[in-house]
């Protein structure tokens, strides 16, 4: 393929203007292109005009899962998909179950339950890619296309009729071998929305919360990944052939898809499909799924906006459903594989919405490590799918530095969940410009596994500014942050582990042992009154273990501790591929497993040790003199570290200590024989946290340790909805109607008539 940044026709090209954009006249407006018709050497000649893209009628309230399911006749049972759609199952036959995207009673209107079907006008497409050159060491440059116009211009290119003018545009390498490509394809009818082209790029920030609409109204969204290679075509059609056959459920289980193919010679299960791939195929998946579009930030809201999406690469196509489920189903079965460290996570995340419903934390975390031009994009480049409370609290502002936008962001999401989830992604990459309690948004460390301390109850976050308390303008304005809590301990000692990996995580366990070793032996009671040995195991797996993930299968305490301490472990060198050995190769580890193998490797943990005699990991830099604190509304303990002024507070990142989870600093020790066990959410995610009696089987939501509701306040159970926390109990006052997500009873006042010592910390 060849192709010259020059001249398509020698000379001719600098006499043709370039193209001066008609202003759109309404907001409603938007410009569609039409690819005239040409073999692929041929000049790329374009037809640009305006339409009006009205938002469209409100959709009709979508049934709750609660809802649907009392609609079910006996033996069916709901589920729903990680790319947010209810699947039916026909349960009533024992020996094989079927799915179905339509509901069993035929009088259930579907619009109640199935995605958004408009039918509007204008009928468009639009194009998703990366801008750019083209990869690895590909043609680069700028190429000239012709948009015919009304103006006077020069000879038209040789494809087009003699009569029409036309200017010039400019476009990168990518964009122009993909416009090529998209005017073979005959089976393409309707035009094109192309940000570069159909954007006034004098005028761009101005038009960013068009994105919403335009590809969320968009009849197709056209994914083009590049060129095809020499194995494309084969992996296009493995992926489509595995695609078609699994979907992915909220809790990450593969079942038949209501679009698989019928089954044949009256067979009543599916094929294995585990060994259809040679090894060379999954290698080119994997060299098919990790193509720069994979990377780039702004193609996620662009992909997960899509009613429907195809995706190209060259001329060889596959249905993006079809992809996603294919991708989604080998990174979750990586045992499968005959190569084991396939990189296929930048795809599968790319489909996975989490259900219908996923926090607004959540969505801000995929920007981590997403390539983008400019960083302020971590932020404004998520607004389509962030819910339309928080986008309505968010102004894209190009000319504020990047520590404010991100300042700004976190203040704002702060009060939206009054909550301080994103506090956990503090420390890792931090932006030398930002408050110490303002994270890197474009490249943090995630702290999914550091969740599972519960720290904060369900309390929400009291914070205010440290210059004018209570002056919500002064709060978006200060680089400080007072947030109340409390203080748990006092660093005395860090140990930096090294040579630690999502793959192995020996050099934790050993440092555990030498730990238990120096203290006295497994058996020497730790500060909780529970033995050495059961506090190492629950540190390791950071609290991830079968007796507190009751639904999740992972494996127990036990087998945590006997492959942390077998037989002669004082003296004889443990081997980590013993038959009793949880290390293993890690793509045999669940889900959960491998969330917590991967936080100790990306933090590069330290094993620390406090003043009153707790231990956990912390963050690389953690020192002797550090404090712990629960802060209101945050659900990891936090790592602060005094600053010189003798007033402020550093935020150093998240720590794990064992003994301290379960709000335990707020309210004291569960009383036995309780202990809290956690769920999956909606979205699939360990955000559910009850309270089981080991004696009685009892599981409720109330805290034993918390008094009766007061009188105006009541219990309310529903579903998650998009602006709730991650973590959230809701109750009503039923004086005055008020619904909030916390608990009443854990207002900083209400903590201190407990005795609770809570503080006012100021952050810098």
């Amino acid at each position: 393929m060849k192709m010259s940044s020059g001249s398509f026709r020698g000379s001719l090209l600098d006499s043709i203007p370039d193209y001066q954009y008609e202003d759109l006249r309404t907001p409603e407006e938007i410009r569609l292109i039409t690819i005239v018709p040409g073999d692929f050497d041929d000049d790329i000649v374009l037809r640009i005009f305006h339409d009006v893209l009205a938002p469209p009628p409100p959709e009709p309230p979508r049934m709750s899962t609660m809802e649907l399911e009392d609609t079910l006749p006996p033996g069916w049972e709901l589920d729903e998909t990680r790319d947010g759609r209810f699947m039916f199952i026909d349960k009533t036959d024992d020996t094989f179950w079927n799915t179905f995207w339509n509901h069993p009673d035929p009088t259930i209107d579907p619009s109640r339950y199935l995605p958004p079907a408009f039918d509007l006008e204008p009928r468009y497409e639009a194009l998703s890619y990366t801008w750019g050159d083209l990869p690895d060491g590909g043609i680069s440059g700028m190429f000239p296309v012709y948009i015919e116009t009304s103006l006077p211009g020069s000879q038209p290119p040789e494809n087009v009729e003699v009569g029409s003018c036309f200017a010039k545009l400019f476009v990168t390498a990518n964009l122009a071998i993909a416009l090529r490509h998209l005017r073979l394809d005959r089976t393409r009818t309707l035009p094109v929305w192309i940000d570069a082209i159909s954007i006034n790029q004098a005028s761009l920030y101005s038009q960013v919360r068009r994105m919403t609409d335009i590809y969320r109204l968009a009849n197709q969204v056209i994914v083009w990944l590049g060129p095809s290679s020499s194995s494309s075509g084969k992996t296009v059609a493995a992926l489509s052939q595995l695609g078609q056959q699994y979907i992915s459920t909220m809790t990450y289980a593969f079942v038949k898809s209501p679009d698989a193919p019928s089954v044949l010679d009256g067979e009543r299960e599916m094929n294995p499909v585990y060994a259809l791939f040679e090894d060379d195929t999954y290698k080119a998946i994997e060299d098919l799924l990790t193509r720069p579009w994979f990377k780039r930030l702004w193609v996620v809201q662009e992909i997960q906006l899509a009613r429907d999406a195809f995706v190209y690469c060259g001329m060889d196509k596959i249905p993006w459903n079809w992809l996603w489920q294919a991708a989604s189903f080998l990174y979750w079965n990586v045992r499968l594989h005959p190569l084991k460290g396939l990189d296929l996570s930048w795809a599968r995340e790319l489909g996975d919405k989490g259900g219908s419903i996923r926090s607004s934390t959540t969505t801000a975390s995929i920007a981590t490590s997403r390539l983008c031009k400019d960083p302020r994009d971590s932020v404004y480049g998520l607004m389509a799918i962030f819910p339309s409370k928080l986008r309505a609290r968010i102004q894209p502002r190009y000319d504020k530095e990047v520590w404010e936008v991100y300042r700004d962001f976190v203040v704002e999401h702060e009060a939206y969940v009054e909550r301080l989830e994103i506090m956990d992604w503090c420390g890792s990459f931090h932006i030398e410009e930002c408050p110490s309690w303002v994270p890197n948004l474009q490249n943090h460390v995630g702290a999914i596994a550091f969740n599972s301390q519960f720290a904060a109850g369900f309390s929400r976050s009291w914070v205010e500014s440290c210059e004018d308390a209570g002056v919500e303008v002064e709060k978006r304005a200060s680089s400080l942050l007072r947030a109340k809590g409390v203080q748990c301990g006092t660093i005395i000692r860090a140990e930096s582990l090294s040579n630690v990996s999502p793959a192995g995580l020996q050099p934790v366990a050993e440092a555990l042992r030498a730990l238990v070793l120096r203290k006295g032996n497994q058996d020497y009671s730790y500060v909780t009154g529970e033995s050495m040995a059961h506090a190492a195991a629950k540190l390791l797996c950071l609290a991830k273990y079968k007796e507190r993930y009751a639904e999740y299968e992972i494996p127990s305490l036990e087998t945590w501790m006997q492959s942390l301490f077998p037989p002669g472990w004082q003296t004889a060198v443990v081997d980590s591929n013993s038959e009793n050995s949880i290390w293993g190769d890690h793509p045999q580890w669940t889900p959960l497993e491998r969330i917590t193998a991967g936080t100790l490797a990306n933090a590069l943990p330290c094993i620390l040790e406090t003043a009153e005699g707790y231990f956990g990991f912390g963050p690389p830099d953690t020192q002797a003199g550090d404090i712990i604190t629960a802060f209101l509304g945050c659900a990891s303990h936090m790592l602060l570290r005094p600053n010189n002024d003798g007033e402020t507070h550093r935020v150093v990142g998240p720590v794990y200590v064992h003994g301290l989870s379960d709000a335990i600093t707020l309210l004291g020790l569960l009383p036995e024989p309780w202990r809290v066990q956690v769920f999956p959410d909606r979205a699939g995610l360990p955000n559910i946290f009850r309270f089981f009696n080991a004696e009685t089987g009892e599981l409720t939501d109330e805290d034993p340790r918390l008094d009766p509701l007061p009188d105006e306040w009541r219990r309310i159970n529903r579903d998650r909805t998009e602006d709730d926390p991650q973590i959230f109990q809701c109750f009503e006052n039923t004086r005055t109607g008020e619904t909030i997500t916390h608990d009443p009873r854990m207002s900083p006042e209400a903590l201190i008539a407990r005795g609770v010592d809570i503080r006012t910390f100021c952050l810098a």
